[in-house]
């Protein structure tokens, strides 16, 4: 509990300048995303329940993190984006959790935000990124509780892919196959 206790603190103070500087350009982004979540990808809903990426709905609700407050927010899904991606990554966790998403797209880790893409990342208004290495440690829900778990390969794959962004109100963190994701 203490370790959850101090990764949420960190996560917070992290936050606190990303985000910031995140809401001011979202506005100025452009029109199609590129930060996206391959399909297949479970998003945690409101009942702790999973669904697919690609069969969320505009209106569905569902249960992400707020750094400010430290607290889990529902959120409806405001919109959704679809998009074909040749380029993935796949991300493998020391517990055997992986996830498939973009080079751009962020992932939340001891050290703030990260992707395998971060100057692309940038473009799209998370001012701090870093650049994801096995070894690093992701920031991973799992029951209720957030804690770190270490990454212990990334393998990329050319091959096209439906990919999905997901669009909310506000800067709360998507739960995506127990990763905390940027969105946008």
């Amino acid at each position: 509990m203490k370790k959850t206790m101090f990764i949420t603190s960190l996560f917070l103070m992290l936050c606190l300048v990303s985000n910031s500087s995140n809401a001011q350009t979202k506005s100025e982004k452009k029109d199609v995303p590129k930060r996206c979540l391959a399909q297949g990808s479970l998003i945690l809903l409101e009942d702790n329940k999973t669904k697919t990426v690609e069969s969320l709905k505009e209106g569905d609700i569902i249960k992400t993190y707020n750094p400010i407050t430290q607290q889990y927010v529902l959120k409806p899904v405001m919109k959704l984006h679809k998009v074909a991606s040749l380029q993935t990554f796949h991300v493998v966790l020391e517990n055997r959790s992986s996830l498939q998403l973009t080079a751009d797209h962020p992932l939340l880790s001891l050290d703030g935000w990260k992707s395998m893409r971060p100057d692309d990342t940038k473009e799209h208004g998370y001012t701090e990124v870093k650049a994801l290495n096995d070894g690093d440690e992701l920031l991973f829900f799992n029951k209720d509780e957030i804690s770190s778990i270490k990454v212990i390969k990334i393998i990329p794959e050319t091959k096209y892919y439906d990919t999905y962004t997901i669009e909310l109100d506000g800067d709360e963190v998507i739960i995506a196959n127990g990763f905390l994701v940027g969105q946008e």
